[in-house]
């Protein structure tokens, strides 16, 4: 799958600058309630592209996600757990560009608000972020899996489980069974390093590029 093209805004009108504060109104819901996250934002569409840095333990990437806004709203919720998100941005089909930044956090559900500064009105858009990870040692989310490679020597690669709410701590989406997406993974994968990318989807595309961590 080739790359997402990164926006032009120049055109456009400039991005409204991020909120300034991170004081809440008191009609939001409080995150810690949030083990369902509001249906007035449908997504439809993951677009990821990933990197992996095994020596060090990290992970980064950035998500183009297509969705639907159903009530205005100054505030969109996701599931995120344990990543760092950058770069925030909603881009309506006109072209205007919104940035955000996180407002709240709750860590234990998994869970950030972010704000805009302003409402959003009804109509599609693309929430764009950069998002970064640790890669774990357990089986849940993204971790280390220890391989042995044709000459009988071990290996360390990633591995990926998601199952029942762990693809929040992978990157920020809506992690709950009654809300579907389709999505296109990209992988950069450094050819010196040997390491091949599986997947129990079809592979569309391989390119010549290497990644840069």
């Amino acid at each position: 799958m080739s790359p997402a093209k990164e926006n032009d805004v120049s055109s456009f009108p400039p991005p409204l600058a991020p909120p300034s504060s991170s004081c809440l109104s008191p009609s939001l819901p409080p995150l810690a309630t949030m083990f369902r996250l509001p249906i007035t934002v449908c997504p439809s569409n993951y677009d990821i592209q990933v990197s992996f840095h095994i020596p060090m333990r990290k992970y980064r990437g950035h998500v183009d996600t297509s969705l639907a806004i159903h009530s205005p709203s100054q505030t969109i919720c996701v599931n995120s757990s344990n990543l760092e998100l950058e770069n925030i941005r909603l881009e309506g089909e006109d072209g205007r560009v919104v940035m955000g930044l996180v407002s709240d956090t709750n860590t234990s559900i998994g869970v950030v608000r972010i704000d805009f500064g302003l409402p959003i009105p009804i109509g599609k858009y693309t929430l764009a972020m950069d998002f970064s990870g640790q890669i774990r040692s357990g089986l849940q989310g993204v971790y280390i899996n220890r391989y042995t490679d044709k000459d009988g020597g071990e290996k360390e690669g990633v591995s990926t489980m998601f199952a029942a709410t762990e693809a929040r701590s992978f990157f920020p989406c809506w992690d709950q069974p009654d809300i579907k997406c389709t999505f296109q993974l990209r992988v950069l994968v450094q050819r010196v390093s040997e390491l091949e990318v599986l997947s129990n989807m079809d592979k569309v595309e391989e390119e010549g590029e290497n990644s840069q961590f």
